[in-house]
């Protein structure tokens, strides 16, 4: 087990403790354990989780600042070359066609570069350890609002309770959150509101993602966590979809002996939960 020791004055630390009951047969007498630092390997999970959400921020804002106005300029010299007389020496129907060209391989790789990264990164086996689900959620979220201004949405965090501990592999289940956060983002328009809560019952933790966009349309919603779901859709500013996010996340989910469900309504908006076991 690990935990961490708050100093008043300095840097806090992380100390990880094992175990050993002692004593004759099944009665334990005594309990015997080591104590090491653990603050150095804390410092460095903690660094990547801030590197990698930073990372998932960043690339939704390159999908949503770069490939939108990319996008445009696509669509802007395939009106232009429409619109003009059509002649045998006139080189410029074949310049506007290598714009629009050069502006689909970028909004390709910009998609491929996104979709890739994600596959990249879930198809590991977990590593769970004790962790509070508050802080590292935090963790993610402080990311977006960093970025509240570029993406034009609005990032809430609540919880019921100061501390909630799970075990969870930090890595890969944040990658969920992040990963429900950049869907509601794709589906949410500007000045919208995306709203993370994080509720403890006894033995329970319920972790909900909201959005107020569009919603998931009622004949898609039976097939979202398909594998190549018949429920891909591009985002409200054409961010594409392979349809393999929602099968991922799942996956991810059950490995941490969780759950995941979601009620959504067209035009008002979608709520995903995950439930969790507690860890005390």
């Amino acid at each position: 087990m690990d935990f961490r020791i708050e100093w008043p004055y300095t840097t806090d630390r992380w100390v990880w403790l094992t175990l050993f009951p002692l004593g004759q047969g099944e009665k334990a007498d005594w309990v015997a354990g080591v104590a090491k630092d653990d603050s150095p390997r804390k410092k460095n999970l903690f660094n990547m989780q801030k590197i990698n959400a930073r990372k998932d921020s960043m690339l939704e804002i390159l999908a949503h600042d770069l490939r939108g106005p990319i996008g445009i300029v696509q669509s802007l010299a395939a009106v232009i070359e429409k619109k003009l007389p059509k002649t045998d020496n006139d080189p410029t129907h074949h310049q506007l066609r290598m714009i629009q060209q050069i502006c689909k391989r970028n909004i390709d790789l910009i998609r491929d570069l996104i979709h890739q990264e994600f596959l990249e990164s879930a198809a590991v086996e977990v590593s769970k350890e004790r962790l509070d689900l508050v802080w590292e959620i935090n963790e993610v979220i402080v990311q977006y609002r960093n970025a509240q201004e570029s993406l034009s949405k609005v990032f809430e965090l609540t919880s019921s309770q100061e501390r909630v501990f799970a075990m969870i592999d930090s890595m890969k289940f944040m990658q969920v959150i992040n990963n429900l956060v950049s869907n509601a983002i794709k589906f949410t328009p500007d000045n919208g509101i995306i709203r993370i809560h994080i509720e403890k019952n006894e033995d329970k933790i319920v972790i909900s993602v909201s959005d107020n966009g569009i919603g998931i349309p009622r004949k898609d919603q039976p097939f979202l966590f398909d594998k190549f779901t018949k429920a891909r859709r591009p985002g409200l500013k054409g961010e594409e979809s392979v349809g393999l996010g929602m099968s991922i996340i799942k996956t991810i989910v059950e490995l941490h002996d969780g759950k995941i469900w979601f009620q959504s309504q067209e035009k008002k908006g979608s709520t995903f939960y995950i439930e969790l076991t507690t860890e005390e």
